[in-house]
């Protein structure tokens, strides 16, 4: 499991271009499949806030939600894909889809990745775009009518194009945004409350933000991963590969307001390492992980805030109501022994472990 966080981390810098920047680079998502039944389990589930989560098998995952106070995952569906592989997704801002990139085609070195939807309540799974990325996260519109994945084309250059696509679920074709040429790599990140989308383009210059495709400005000089965009809109947070004096991770936040407000924090507390970054539901400050070997009580609480007092969390995301706190837990005590990793839920009562191999997508509620 060490060399899993290595990987997550230590290569998602050090190794080039897409690699070096995606949180994990062993997620390279879900195939298409899993045979749909008339409604599912979770349709007359209880009330409350549910996990939604994926556990990997040899050529498929298996979708599932699990209650935040506890309980046994629920089935919804099985989504195919190559072998080795597992599966991305994001839930829908009404909690009733979750939209999936998986690796269904193509061979181990050449994977082919699909995007699929899968209805929660009914379990059915349908595929909208063929020849997606399979290195993301697809992102949905604040409608929850459409979904954006990226598409990268080889045309001959150094540097492939990446073609930003926007997906209506309802089938009827996928169209293009905008594309990005020349970069080392581009990602969506989310939508503002006003429907503009944000993104992030690095190239060898360091970490630029995008709106609409339209350049906005730099907001750090290395390269950053971890994106994640504030409730309101207004903010960005990211960890940050800084390498002022050695390797560091190191968290910080750029303001979106006032258009070209190019207001950068960097959380740099002296020996400071970072992972995962989640904003609670009305909060101004983002939570971000912190290794335990640089916790200290000088800790901003919100910012970075130290969650487990053995071994270290990675903070993934709140429930819509804040109430809950899914996590990726390391058991060792420090960046050097990570120890063993599980996903966990969190909450005011107390923490649960979902599963060792379970995979977090997103929040959904009854």
């Amino acid at each position: 499991m060490r060399s899993h966080l290595q990987y997550v981390v230590v290569a998602a810098t050090m190794l080039a271009a897409l690699a070096a920047v995606l949180p994990i680079a062993a997620a390279i998502v879900t195939g298409r499949g899993g045979g749909a039944v008339a409604r599912t389990a979770f349709a007359t589930a209880p009330s409350g806030n549910y996990a939604v989560v994926s556990r990997p098998e040899r050529d498929f995952d298996v979708i599932a939600v699990v209650p935040s106070g506890g309980g046994e995952p629920v089935e919804v569906a099985r989504v195919s894909h190559l072998p080795g592989f597992t599966s991305t997704g994001a839930v829908s801002a009404d909690g009733r889809r979750l939209a999936v990139i998986t690796a269904d085609a193509g061979s181990l070195t050449r994977p082919r990745a699909s995007l699929l939807v899968v209805e929660l309540e009914t379990g059915s799974v349908r595929s909208l775009a063929a020849d997606v990325d399979p290195l993301q996260t697809p992102v949905w519109s604040p409608g929850g009518r459409s979904v954006v994945a990226a598409r990268v084309i080889e045309d001959g250059d150094a540097q492939p194009t990446v073609r930003f696509l926007t997906v209506p679920v309802d089938g009827s074709g996928a169209s293009t945004l905008y594309d990005v040429r020349g970069a080392l790599g581009a990602w969506a990140v989310g939508f503002e409350p006003d429907g503009g989308l944000i993104g992030v383009t690095i190239n060898g210059t360091g970490s630029h933000l995008t709106r609409d495709g339209a350049y906005l400005f730099r907001f750090s000089g290395e390269i950053t991963r971890d994106w994640r965009l504030s409730p309101d809109g207004g903010q960005l947070a990211y960890i940050e590969t800084n390498l002022d004096s050695g390797l560091r991770y190191v968290g910080g936040t750029v303001s979106l307001k006032g258009g070209a407000a190019r207001a950068v924090e960097a959380l740099s507390e002296p020996g400071a390492r970072h992972l995962g970054v989640a904003w609670r539901p009305g909060a101004d400050a983002a939570t971000f992980g912190r290794l335990p070997a640089e916790a200290s009580g000088s800790s901003e609480v919100g910012r970075v805030e130290r969650l487990t007092s053995a071994g270290f969390d990675v903070p993934l995301d709140y429930s819509k109501d804040g109430a809950a706190l899914a996590v990726e837990r390391w058991s060792g005590t420090s960046f050097a022994n990570p120890g063993e990793s599980s996903l966990e839920i969190v909450t005011e009562s107390g923490r649960f472990e979902v599963g060792a191999q379970s995979r977090f997508l997103g929040w959904t509620a009854r």
